[in-house]
């Protein structure tokens, strides 16, 4: 027997032949162990939501508490209730374990048999929620990286960082300024090559020159002087013809 109650209407005890009277449904679904497939076929058996649309819902209703006969309980919000499957048949045949939940897309265990009570609750303790269970491990997503908060006061200097790949487009480095020196001073240094050097003047300059000066005349003289001398000496011996 079937016993659904609680925060309802009207209590409801039902046996399999009254399930096999209500309106029939089907699905094809797999019970999965730890990912790997357990037993799959076509389940037959009345939808859950017809059953506790039968037995009315209290305002205060919110979770429906499956216990089984060897006292394993799970536990579905009201709102997550839709598509599943009080079975009592597999591929045709019926079931060894008399009543099964067929919550499509979640994990074996989740597959309560041996169904003795639904006992509907205000309670907000669900083992089935938001989202189905996968049947199949996926990765864990990546989180997005928090942008990199551009600095607030001009660098004095440009720093060379290796490039990172960061997502946003890096915020650009100003171009630091240097200093302009200034243009030295060139009669300043003129001056002081000029007091470090010593100083020349015109008459020392002049007086360097006066023995070349002498040294010409003399050779000057001489040679007027060997010229006259051979004239002179030309006219007084006349060569003999």
């Amino acid at each position: 027997m079937l016993a659904i109650n609680g925060a309802v209407n009207n209590t409801l005890r039902l046996s399999v032949n009254d399930l096999v009277a209500m309106p029939k449904t089907v699905a094809w679904g797999t019970i999965y162990c730890y990912g790997e497939p357990v037993t799959e076929g076509t389940w037959g058996g009345v939808l859950l939501s017809n059953l506790i649309s039968q037995a009315g819902l209290l305002k205060s209703a919110s979770n429906l508490e499956f216990h089984a006969y060897d006292g394993y309980i799970i536990r579905v919000a009201v709102a997550y209730m839709k598509n599943m499957i009080i079975a009592y048949e597999l591929d045709g045949q019926p079931l060894k374990e008399h009543l099964r939940l067929v919550p499509l897309g979640y994990e074996g265990n989740y597959w309560i048999n041996q169904i003795t009570e639904i006992r509907v609750t205000s309670s907000t303790n669900y083992d089935i929620g938001p989202a189905p269970v996968r049947t199949t491990p996926t990765p864990k997503p990546t989180m997005p990286r928090p942008p990199t908060k551009a600095p607030t006061s001009t660098p004095t200097q440009q720093q060379s960082t290796s490039p990172e790949p960061t997502e946003l487009p890096a915020t650009p480095i100003p171009t630091p300024i240097l200093p302009i020196s200034p243009k030295p001073d060139t009669s300043q240094i003129a001056t002081q090559q000029e007091q470090q050097e010593p100083a020349t003047t015109p008459d020392s300059a002049s007086y360097s020159n006066i023995p070349m000066l002498v040294i010409t005349i003399v050779i000057v003289v001489m040679t007027l002087f060997l010229f006259l001398f051979r004239k002179t000496n030309n006219s007084i011996y006349p060569k003999k013809v």
